[in-house]
């Protein structure tokens, strides 16, 4: 299920910077040392650049306030343009979010795509004042890739490679001209026969291993991936080291050998989390096993660093998050709900209208109900963040699948309650009157709304197969009419049914 796992979208910033650069000029940033942060970007070569503006890339209000201090200082400086262009396109992708674009309200498209024209309208200035700053490059070319103006990315492109032929570039361009972006068929491929013998920050770059590169590094398609696997075994080269990683963990090689190949990653302290996960899971260890909980001791402390890094990065927050549950399960302790509140209350702040991330908190939210104990307002608090998370992802059909399943999820355990409470006193455990309020009519609505979305969208993530014998859904409409229960969400027009946001109590930042 989509809500279970994060999924990265499909964009490449990757400035390529030495973890440590992007920690001192993160440190002058909150520090309040901002001119100092400003002279980092001064470094006389690009890759020192491109890790000093790295700290910039974030959506952190720190340093929001100082780019914003910065180009009010130096109102015609290139690098305070392109410090403050970095700060607005990632403030964007937060005000994105991370659903699919069919599911991202457009409220949040707006935003975004405000904030991305002016991280453009930045760049564009900052390479008219210095045409061969290379990070201003970068900029121009991700802000154009948002609008899908691959002539605006091509004529970059065209401009600045001349200057300075560089892998950084070829990967930033060629992930917006890929042909799901809107670029032409093959120019990946062309770009690379042009380029790769004059790009010299790689060694032996040839046009094979530019395409490969290519393939990995700036396309998302698992299928171009999964094809181009047997292809890695021809080169040694490390920039397709995360390529080999990503075949190990792909489920597409023989077991000895994926045991093999994540034992040597052990070995060389390169085990992940979804690596260890793995391997102790290919090893028949229960629960969280050995590899695991090595690696959770390392990856907690870079994880967090990440989370207070970029609070709006909804993928960071969702790994450190899981981590830290995986961690509370692996020592038996408590989950340290405080910081979990705290890190979503910032999400929640910077990212209002991002579906999944009302979803996602919701789900935690679910992991701690107990059935057996919980009153009835508690469900209707969890649902609230769900039905939030409909409304914000326009009623995706998979999102709706998760408020189906969590109702009908409720509607069973009370069930339960009830029957046993009767078999002890007489009485169900609730009030017919709130038990139909709380749990049936907004399960008929529910499935009425996924009904009404997958019969506009058949085969949606999310939607049952047409005609699907096992439905549980007949039997509970049928219930609910039994019971004189719902009439309204069980007669009214669909359309009259479709959610709006529910006031809820939004987690604390502390």
């Amino acid at each position: 299920m989509r809500l279970t796992v994060l999924i990265a979208l499909a964009i490449f910033t990757g400035i390529p910077a030495k973890a440590d650069t992007r920690a001192d000029v993160t440190a002058l940033i909150r520090a309040g040392n901002a001119e100092a942060a400003l002279a980092a970007t001064r470094a006389p070569d690009a890759t020192a650049q491109r890790g000093a503006f790295s700290a910039f890339d974030t959506s952190h209000p720190d340093v929001g306030a100082a780019s914003a201090v910065l180009l009010a200082a130096h109102p015609g400086d290139a690098h305070a343009m392109v410090a403050r262009g970095w700060h607005v396109l990632s403030l964007g992708w937060a005000m994105r979010g991370t659903a699919p674009i069919r599911s991202v309200y457009p409220e949040a498209r707006e935003r975004m795509s405000s904030l991305h024209a002016e991280a453009r309208a930045l760049a564009k200035a900052a390479i008219a004042e210095d045409p061969s700053l290379l990070p201003a490059s970068d900029l121009m070319i991700l802000a154009a890739r948002t609008s899908g103006d691959t002539r605006a990315i091509d004529r970059e492109f065209a401009r600045i490679m001349p200057l300075a032929p560089n892998r950084h570039t070829l990967l930033l361009a060629a992930g917006g001209m890929t042909p799901a972006w809107g670029g032409p068929p093959g120019w990946g491929e062309n770009a690379c026969q042009t380029w790769a013998g004059k790009i010299a920050d790689v060694a032996d770059y040839s046009t094979n291993l530019c395409g490969l590169d290519l393939i990995f590094n700036a396309s998302s398609s698992r299928q171009d991936h999964q094809a181009a696997f047997p292809r890695l075994a021809a080169f040694s080269s490390p920039i397709l080291d995360g390529a080999r990683r990503e075949h190990v963990l792909s489920g597409l090689m023989p077991t000895d050998e994926t045991i093999a190949a994540l034992k040597a990653m052990q070995n060389a302290g390169e085990l992940d989390l979804r690596a260890a996960q793995m391997l102790d899971s290919m090893l028949g260890k229960q629960g969280v096993g050995p590899a695991t909980r090595k690696v959770l001791s390392m990856e907690i402390p870079r994880l967090r660093t990440e989370a207070d890094f970029n609070p709006g990065n909804v993928f960071t927050i969702g790994a450190y998050v899981d981590a830290l549950y995986l961690q509370s399960a692996a020592d038996d302790t408590p989950v340290p709900i405080k910081e979990v509140e705290t890190r979503y209350a910032h999400l929640f702040a910077l990212a209002p209208y991002d579906g999944d991330t009302w979803l996602r908190y919701a789900f935690l939210l679910d992991r701690g109900i107990n059935y057996q104990t919980v009153a009835l307002d508690r469900i209707d608090e969890v649902r609230s963040y769900i039905v939030n998370g409909v409304f914000y992802t326009n009623h995706a059909a998979s999102s709706l699948a998760w408020l189906d399943t969590f109702n009908r999820t409720s509607w069973d355990a009370l069930d339960r309650r009830n029957v046993d409470a009767v078999d002890r006193t007489g009485a169900t455990a609730f009030p017919k009157a709130e038990f139909e309020a709380s749990i049936i009519c907004p399960t008929i609505r529910a499935i009425r709304m996924l009904e009404a979305v997958c019969a506009v969208r058949p085969g949606s993530e999310g939607c049952p197969g047409a005609d699907d014998p096992t439905s549980p859904w007949p039997a509970l409409m049928a219930r609910a009419e039994a019971r004189g229960a719902c009439e309204e969400e069980r007669t009214a027009p669909a359309k009259a049914l479709a959610y709006t946001p529910v006031p809820v109590s939004l987690p604390e930042e502390g």
